[in-house]
Parts: structure tokens; sequence; C-alpha cells
């Protein structure tokens, strides 16, 4: 197992470009990854900006239609 701060979360409702323009909107840095979203983190990511990403994608999921 490696340890990384790298997140990829693979999309099955909309495209990966699609969500990443909604996220990047939200404040939520994001790249397109293939068939993935690509998400890094940092050394000061709290618990905070956990929450504020999950609800991000909870917004971003409801306007394209999940």
């Amino acid at each position: 197992l490696v340890d990384s701060n790298i997140v990829l979360a693979r999309p099955t409702e909309a495209a990966p470009e699609t969500l990443a323009e909604g996220l990047i909107g939200e404040g939520v840095l994001v790249l397109p990854f293939g068939p993935y979203l690509r998400l890094v983190t940092h050394h000061g990511f709290t618990d905070v900006d956990a929450d504020t990403t999950l609800t991000a994608f909870g917004v971003v999921l409801e306007r394209v239609g999940r």
C-alpha cells in the first residue's frame, strides 16, 4: 500500500469534463484524467475542506441530473 495525496474518482453518471467544470465553478479544483477526476490534497487539508468538497460534489451532481 502506498500513501498518496492523489484521489481518483470515476464518475458513472456524467462525463468527467462536465463534473470538473461544475466543481471548478464551486471552487473545487479538479482535472479530468481519462475516465476519472483527479483531486490532489495538501498537508493543510482539513475535515472542513473535505466536507466542503463533498458538498460541492452533491451540488454539481444534483445540477447535472445524476
